[in-house]
């Protein structure tokens, strides 16, 4: 059976560990070798098997620590803008990146790859092996684009046009040659692959307008929707590792005199005495989607898909 090693480069939140653990299974069921190359290898333990090869995936410089380079005041208004910001402008950036995914496909060398949001890992494995890229609608970006679309509004002007995409296309074109891999004609071509998959609903997808191929159903984990809606009476409150639940948000929660669970992977859990009878539980676990389903009245979330 085939080998299939599962990357993921940009993101900070185990969401990306979770869909690629989807996938991990069913590549198992199927009889496949699965290996791993996470830019978190903290929580890669929850989805990888024991015995399964696990590498740490080339970091971007921004991932690494402050850029040289002092980033734009402006909040990015197009992924080339993000690029920046992760450092592909810098010296030697991305040739490093691709020099380590190189390393990475000659120890396992895998029969297909499949990236999550994992652009120099795709451009790495072009032309080698099978590629897949899969994401939700923000991460799993339109390759055939000329330019990347603009955040928000049509017609906002990305910053990057201030220093010139054209450059940091050329910059990109240099490390793949000095890499021996193939050169891109646009910027979005980093996300290239063989196939693209969007898992999520189409209203959710900030490139719906451009995307070619169709959507997919967003990985829930096997989770069924009940035939009536639950009675649920909490409110959900999700959040990412790097937001804090703080006094003013638990005081508010406590206020409101309904149960509520607050959700924010890493912290010391405990369970606060709320109005009227009613109490704010913290957790330091994932909160599984069937469960929130089940359990919330109303969900507030930090914006993830």
């Amino acid at each position: 059976m085939a080998t299939i090693l599962l990357g993921w480069e940009i993101g900070a939140n185990r969401g990306h560990v979770v869909q690629l653990g989807a996938v991990a299974r069913e590549l198992r069921g199927r009889g496949h070798h699965v290996a791993w190359a996470s830019n978190r290898l903290d929580i890669i333990g929850d989805v990888a098997l024991p015995g399964e090869a696990v590498f740490q995936a080339p970091l971007w410089p921004g991932q690494r620590g402050p850029l040289r380079t002092a980033p734009p005041q402006a909040p990015d208004r197009s992924f080339a803008d993000t690029l920046v910001q992760l450092g592909l402008a810098e010296p030697g950036g991305f040739g490093s990146m691709l020099q380590g995914w190189d390393a990475i496909l000659g120890a396992i060398r895998p029969d297909a790859v499949l990236a999550d949001f994992a652009p120099a890992m795709l451009c790495a494995a072009r032309g080698k092996v099978p590629t897949v890229s899969i994401g939700v609608g923000f991460t799993a970006l339109p390759a055939h684009l000329p330019l990347f679309p603009t955040f928000g509004q049509p017609g906002l002007v990305p910053v990057t046009d201030e220093c010139g995409e054209a450059r940091l296309l050329d910059l990109c074109n240099r490390a793949l040659a000095a890499n021996s891999a193939r050169p891109i004609a646009a910027l979005p071509q980093l996300f290239a692959a063989d196939k693209a998959i969007a898992a999520c609903f189409r209203e959710f997808d900030p490139y719906a307008v451009h995307r070619t191929e169709r959507h997919f159903a967003p990985f829930l984990l096997s989770w069924t929707p009940p035939p009536t809606r639950p009675a649920g009476e909490a409110i959900v409150v999700y959040l990412a590792e790097n937001l804090v639940p703080d006094e003013p948000l638990v005081d508010a929660l406590a206020k409101v005199g309904m149960p509520a669970i607050v959700v924010r992977p890493g912290v010391a859990e405990r369970t606060i005495e709320a109005a009227g009878g009613a109490q704010v539980t913290i957790l330091s676990q994932p909160f599984h989607f069937a469960e929130i389903a089940r359990r919330a009245r109303l969900v507030i979330s930090n914006g993830n898909a």
